[in-house]
């Protein structure tokens, strides 16, 4: 079981502006920013690896691994290198953040079997419309990690987190004592489906 971004069961492959060298930047592991341009990949190929330019017109490029950067920017999609996958979930990856705040939401992407079988009518050689049914497709959905600004982790899809999401919870966003309450106490509105109004909360919690 795993909890996905909801928004992202039928987003599409592909990234805006794919197979483009777009303006970008990459932070190495020392710190040190590289401005340039970068290879815009679909969305499962950027989380392995950037592919790096120094200029528009070069021929030549460096590609990156999760573990040799920090973080790397392509047009206005930001990733940074976090440990996600394997068995433990300590390999890094790069993912990207698709909500920016004290308390950010990064997204990693991946293809997951559909849950019903999918029927599509086409036209076949004589006109004659045809129903195909795919009992084997797959669709693009998006697992969510949670990262504060002191680069506190959790991930919405372990175990510990789906069965004991108050416990949890209230203890990573405890520095906003009235929310981690509302959460430990399981108050209406404040369960894992409402994880975006939980973040909005948290975050408006450090800008009054």
């Amino acid at each position: 079981m795993a909890f996905t971004v909801a928004t992202s069961v039928a987003a599409q492959e592909g990234n805006a502006q794919q197979g483009k060298k777009l303006p970008g930047s990459v932070v190495l592991n020392d710190g040190t920013l590289r401005e340039g341009f970068i290879y815009r990949s679909g969305k499962i190929k950027s989380q392995k690896k950037v592919r790096f330019y120094e200029t528009t017109a070069a021929k030549t490029y460096t590609d990156y691994k999760p573990d040799e950067l920090q973080s790397y920017q392509v047009a206005d999609a930001y990733y940074r290198s976090l440990p996600y996958e394997g068995f433990t979930q300590k390999s890094k990856v790069f993912l990207e953040r698709t909500l920016s705040g004290k308390l950010s939401w990064f997204t990693y992407y991946l293809y997951t079997k559909d849950a019903k079988p999918q029927e599509y009518q086409i036209t076949d050689a004589s006109g004659k419309k045809v129903t195909i049914r795919d009992e084997d497709g797959e669709s693009l959905s998006g697992e969510i990690i949670l990262l504060r600004d002191n680069n506190d982790q959790l991930n919405m899809s372990s175990v510990k987190v789906l069965m004991g999401f108050k416990t949890v919870m209230s203890k990573y966003l405890s520095d906003c004592a009235t929310l981690s309450q509302k959460i430990a106490n399981k108050e209406s509105g404040y369960n894992v489906l409402n994880l975006m109004k939980i973040t909005e909360e948290y975050n408006n919690c450090f800008t009054k």
